[in-house]
């Protein structure tokens, strides 16, 4: 039997708290040592997209993963920024984007660094309730061993071995969520692009029509 081809496609966005949707373009080739760089944009007509979705959910975690280990970032490109619009105006009032913005060939891009997922931050949350709870049983046992010196001695290394690891845990989770806390985080997900976004395009005009 003949197997029907897809006419599906997908992409690759990233959501930011601030200055909205963006979508990947293309990323460059890194010269010596330097991170590798992903360009992402608002402009449709230049989206990268692919058919296989398995390939792109690989690109996405491998896109997370050079972030982390800071061999990886990423551009938001806001192309040529015409100071007479109002949402020009809107980018440049904001201090952070002056700060950190990069002019290149009269274009603007804003880097970003650190982004995640929904799913990290829900998984971060989940081990710190979990280890609320971990941690008070992890006290009462050292408690009980300090009452009995025949059982301290047995297992002092792995009780309190276990402590460190459990606070070890705990802190670091704690931070994740402190650096990415009331969800003011960017982070990606994998859209639908087929037919050109002509879905997208078609909310995007009904939404202008309101």
């Amino acid at each position: 039997m003949t197997r029907l081809k897809s006419n599906k496609e997908y992409a690759i966005k990233l959501v930011h708290p601030e200055f909205g949707d963006f979508y990947l373009t293309y990323k460059n080739t890194p010269v010596y040592n330097t991170p590798l760089t992903y360009f992402f944009s608002k402009n449709l007509s230049k989206v990268s997209t692919w058919k296989t979705l398995s390939y792109l959910e690989k690109e996405v975690s491998e896109i997370y993963k050079k972030l982390d280990n800071s061999i990886g970032k990423i551009h938001l490109s806001f192309g040529e920024l015409n100071m007479n619009d109002d949402v020009d105006n809107l980018i440049l009032d904001n201090t952070i984007f002056k700060q950190k913005m990069i002019i290149s060939r009269k274009k603007y891009y804003f880097p970003i660094s650190d982004i995640t997922s929904k799913e990290l931050v829900e998984n971060a949350k989940e081990i710190i309730n979990n280890l609320n709870t971990t941690l008070i049983e992890d006290s009462k046992n050292i408690t009980n061993l300090l009452i009995d010196s025949n059982q301290m001695e047995k297992s002092f290394m792995k009780t309190f071995g276990k402590l460190g690891s459990d606070i070890h845990l705990y802190r670091k989770n704690k931070n994740f969520l402190e650096k990415f806390k009331d969800n003011n985080y960017a982070y990606l997900e994998i859209v639908d692009a087929s037919y050109k976004f002509r879905l997208l395009k078609l909310k995007t005009l009904m939404n202008l029509d309101k």
